[in-house]
């Protein structure tokens, strides 16, 4: 069935998860695989499966190759989830589910745990001969196991972070630091500094992630004069939020929602 598709020869990244514009766009790159405008995926505690829809939107046969990593980076422990279809072949404007499964045990209760899910495409060379080569394209998605939690929801998430000014390590000026206390992960992007004038303050970070019960030292930020900070805040819909805070030293604020 594998016949005439061809082996990887040069990998290339698309990071969909949270840079998509949603649900509704395609994730897709010129007419590639495309994803049903997902732009992460979260499996639930009491649900048997996920479902990752894959569609090859090209004029020619794709292999595609579907893979659970660590959210972290570990590779000494085996991923507790499996896909139904780690490969498969999808003709032209073909589209095919992959389910995503959990082992039943072996992630922890009292949090959430992140994976990186990846599909990767390789397009058949139609016409082979000794300089030929298929370019893959891996696409990159963040999945999520979230056990039930009775006495929390992810609604509640962006309103009880907690963000200060905090004089940095060996430094004149203060760090801005943001402090997760609920469960689950918690994903902002486009997030920018402004100064007591409300202008742009050091250099935008594009996206942080902060894991649950645990903080981040924004430092890359580089303005020792934040006052305020503006983000975008992505939730399981993939949809991003405005929030404010007013940023005070050695104090903890929340932010609000609205215009940036």
């Amino acid at each position: 069935m594998l016949a005439g598709l061809a082996l990887l020869a040069l990998g290339a990244s698309v990071q969909a998860s949270d840079l998509a514009s949603g649900p509704g766009s395609a994730a897709s790159v010129e007419g590639g695989l495309s994803f049903g405008g997902g732009s992460r995926y979260v499996l639930k505690e009491g649900r048997k499966k996920e479902t990752m829809l894959i569609s090859n939107d090209s004029n020619i046969p794709m292999l595609v190759q579907t893979t659970i990593d660590w959210g972290d980076g570990r590779a000494s422990e085996d991923v507790p989830l499996a896909v139904s279809r780690p490969m498969l072949v999808l003709e032209p404007h073909e589209s095919k589910a992959v389910e995503i499964y959990f082992q039943g045990s072996g992630l922890p209760r009292d949090r959430e745990s992140f994976f990186l899910l990846s599909a990767t495409g390789v397009p058949r060379i139609t016409e082979p001969h000794h300089n030929s080569m298929a370019v893959a394209l891996r696409h990159r998605f963040k999945l999520f196991y979230r056990p039930a939690f009775a006495s929390e929801h992810v609604e509640d998430v962006p309103e009880k972070l907690g963000w200060e000014l905090r004089k940095a390590s060996g430094a004149a000026g203060a760090a801005v630091v943001v402090s997760n206390p609920t469960l689950f992960y918690t994903t902002m992007t486009e997030v920018q500094a402004l100064d007591a004038q409300g202008g742009p303050c050091g250099e935008p970070l594009n996206h942080i992630m902060v894991a649950p019960l645990a903080e981040a030292a924004l430092a890359e930020l580089n303005c020792p004069a934040a006052s305020v900070l503006t983000y975008q805040y992505i939730g399981d819909s993939g949809l991003p939020r405005p929030y404010r805070v007013q940023l005070q030293a050695g104090r903890k604020s929340a932010a609000q929602a609205g215009e940036n």
